[in-house]
């Protein structure tokens, strides 16, 4: 049997799928049983079970190890913010990004397809506008 070839007979496919499963992931797994059916017509129902199963086992294991994102706590938020303070415009402009990220749980890739149009404006007291402009002033955020 070359490399890129399937055993001919359910039970050697079957050893061979779960020798793969070992170090394939649960998308290849699927391909490979997917070939066998397109080549053979039908599986048996407990063949058919048995390499379910073996894929799902696969998927549910994927799923387990997968790593959690990574999320900013709010100490280094408010570290985040001390930065901007008689800061250039240009980390006063990453600040805002960040926050705005932050507070919105907006991915980098959103961040960066945002507008000015897309922004809804709300100060306190109902104003249209700032009292002040500058954001050098802001101090740490309370997020509670």
């Amino acid at each position: 049997m070359s490399r890129h070839e399937l055993p001919q007979e359910e039970g050697a496919f079957l050893l061979y799928l779960a020798e793969r499963s070992i170090s394939q992931g649960s998308s290849s797994l699927s391909k490979s049983l997917a070939a066998y059916q397109l080549a053979h017509d039908a599986l048996t129902p407990d063949t058919q079970r048995f390499a379910t199963e073996l894929i799902r086992t696969r998927k549910r294991k994927e799923s387990e190890t997968r790593r959690q994102p990574a999320v900013a706590s709010l100490e280094e938020i408010n570290k985040v913010i001390e930065l901007a303070k008689n800061a250039d415009p240009k980390t006063e402009r990453d600040v805002l990004i960040t926050l705005l990220s932050w507070t919105a749980l907006l991915r980098a890739s959103e961040v960066s397809e945002l507008k000015w149009t897309d922004l809804i404006f709300s100060w306190p007291g109902g104003r249209s506008e700032p009292k002040d402009r500058t954001f050098s002033q802001t101090t740490t955020m309370d997020r509670s």
